[in-house]
């Protein structure tokens, strides 16, 4: 994220998005409560919410937190484990920064909450957006990379992600996820080995595995079918002209799997994808079509 002292979130691989619905929480005090580890899909953000300095100033940086595109996430864990999880942008040249907290008491006592991860890397204000590229686009927490991270730049050689979090049954968390460059939403995929506690009240309760910025009715796509898939699978794309683009692969720690150029002709499509050689995990697809942007989850077996 962007970084600045301010005062007081045809062949081959193919696979589209749609980007349901889905609220989003921009104030700690209504953060959206999970009850599952299931995908969560936010398109866009509700701006920083009434209160924008209640990350205050966090390990990760030395002045106060400039929240602008924000959403909260609370939930319990039910079995004890690891926490991971991967914040996937809509546009990977958005700069998203994160703090996770560890709860001293049950959700409603939102205030009284301890940091255990925060990464807020980013170019710093005025520089392109080509510098920095390893600063922004996905990032969260996965097995094996950097326990802490600081904020401040984009350093040489740093990564996006920082390492799994143990998590003990009963215990309650939050999360604060900001946007710094853009309104544009995300994906976020829990991973690790831990689940969580299904609680009464509002929970997050969609089931979509895409999501998009579709601004027009140029485009009408499937979800990726069979999903999870073993072999092959393929996606079915109707437009009204031809267009062209790029797919993209992407996997649970960010990294680009596969890139390709993608060609679509007037009428109906039929994008058969070829997963054969993937190892078992969750993939993202990411198709970008002349300023239309897709996104999607699937399992490989």
């Amino acid at each position: 994220m962007i970084k600045n002292r301010l005062p007081a979130c045809l062949l081959l691989l193919l696979f589209p998005f749609f980007l349901r619905s889905q609220s989003t929480s921009n104030d700690c005090a209504n953060a959206q409560l999970l009850c599952n580890k299931n995908l969560v899909t936010v398109p866009f953000f509700n701006g920083a919410g009434s209160n924008t300095s209640e990350v205050g100033t966090p390990s990760c940086l030395e002045f106060p937190f400039p929240e602008s595109h924000s959403s909260w996430f609370k939930w319990t864990i039910e079995t004890s484990g690891s926490l991971g999880f991967t914040i996937l942008p809509i546009n990977e040249q958005d700069d998203f920064d994160f703090v996770l907290y560890r709860l001293q008491g049950d959700l409603s006592q939102y205030d009284l909450r301890e940091e255990l991860r925060c990464l807020a890397y980013g170019p710093e204000m005025g520089e392109s957006k080509s510098v920095g590229q390893n600063c922004t686009g996905a990032t969260g927490l996965v097995a094996g990379a950097a326990p802490t991270a600081f904020g401040e730049g984009c350093p040489v050689g740093v990564e996006n992600f920082l390492e799994l979090v143990s998590v003990e049954s009963g215990e309650s968390y939050i999360l604060f996820v900001n946007n710094f460059r853009s309104s544009n939403g995300f994906l976020l995929e829990f991973s690790g080995t831990c689940t969580f506690k299904e609680i009464a009240g509002p929970c997050n309760t969609s089931t979509s595995t895409v999501l998009n910025n579709l601004q027009d009715a140029v485009l009408d796509v499937s979800e990726v079918v069979p999903n999870p898939a073993t072999d092959a699978a393929q996606i079915n794309l109707t437009a009204t002209r031809a267009l062209a683009g790029q797919l993209l692969l992407i996997d649970l720690n960010g990294r680009i799997r596969k890139s390709n150029p993608l060609t679509i002709m007037p009428g109906e499509n039929i994008l058969s994808l070829d997963v054969s050689l993937l190892e078992p995990g969750v993939f993202f697809v990411k198709i970008r079509l002349e300023g239309h942007t897709y996104l999607a989850r699937f399992y490989k077996h």
